[in-house]
């Protein structure tokens, strides 16, 4: 991160550094060390501490970007901690430059659409309605925002922060109104039940924002989406179609061998990956709880 020069913003003048802080006071060490205040001014310079962000954070952009909204609002220590736990049930990405990209790409999506948001003056859970904005926007694009374009221009276009305004005034209804009317708003943004009536509430993008997404092939949209399940989450599947009948032997069964590949740590074969995406998604349209993105 530290020998990645970001592009100049809007109105900057000059590439910049984003600084990842793995461990707390590592940015205010690093300023102290410059030593002159003629030297500090530099670093800033090169180094915003608007541009600073926490592994927290990072667990954070990257929760909402999976589609686990629920989860960013536990809390950014509850979420770490799950985020983690994930990462170590399989192999970590590669960290390398396209990956700090799009990293910082999530980092400016996440706290352009917290400014956007805050903007609205809705009176309460701005966290909760970001995090939620940005997950239902990755569902909605089938996470094909262009990151590298966000990359580039270090902002979102005009497109993108309208859809994120429109998105954000649906969302906030159904946050702010639980079911029964009975559990408490904080609580209710906790559970995957929120999620589901977020993700399952139709939306329709403008022309705008459609005609700015990625083209991208349907394997590796696919893979991606396999990628970001877990073994229980197939063979769940995997008997809910058998006792519902709703899915015939052979979907069974490439249920069970999806499942049967993330237990063994390697990707499904190309025709049971795309093969599982579709009955996923079949199955959610009869009434299975799909997991999370689907």
């Amino acid at each position: 991160m530290r020998t990645l020069w970001a592009p100049a913003a809007r109105g900057a003048r000059r590439e910049t550094h984003w600084f990842y802080e793995r461990a707390r006071g590592q940015y205010a060490t690093a300023l102290a060390r410059e030593g002159t205040r003629a030297r500090q001014r530099v670093f800033r310079d090169i180094h915003p501490a608007t541009q600073r962000f926490t592994k927290s954070e990072l667990a954070k952009y990257e929760s909402s970007w999976m589609m686990l909204p629920h989860l960013v609002s536990l809390g950014a220590e509850k979420n770490f901690v799950l985020f983690s736990e994930r990462m170590a049930e399989r192999d970590p990405p590669p960290v390398d430059k396209e990956y700090c990209r799009h990293l910082v790409a999530k980092a400016i999506l996440f706290r352009r659409s917290d400014k956007l948001v805050a903007q609205q003056n809705y009176g309460g859970y701005k966290a909760n309605i970001v995090t939620y904005t940005v997950a239902k926007l990755v569902h909605a694009t089938r996470a094909r925002i262009d990151l590298d374009r966000i990359w580039r221009e270090q902002d979102l276009t005009s497109a993108l922060q309208e859809e994120v305004v429109l998105m954000s005034e649906t969302i906030q209804k159904i946050i702010t109104n639980p079911p029964g009317g009975r559990t408490h708003v904080g609580e209710w943004a906790k559970r995957q039940d929120c999620w589901d009536s977020v993700r399952d509430q139709a939306w329709s993008l403008s022309p705008a924002t459609a005609s700015e997404l990625r083209d991208v092939d349907t394997y590796t949209e696919d893979l991606s989406l396999v990628r970001s399940t877990q073994p229980r989450d197939w063979r769940e599947l995997a008997a809910w179609g058998a006792s519902t009948a709703i899915l015939d032997a052979g979907q069974v069964l490439v249920a069970e061998e999806v499942a049967r590949a993330l237990e063994g740590g390697w990707d499904p074969a190309g025709r049971h990956t795309a093969a599982g995406v579709q009955i996923m998604r079949t199955a959610t349209d009869h009434g299975f709880r799909a997991a999370p993105g689907f």
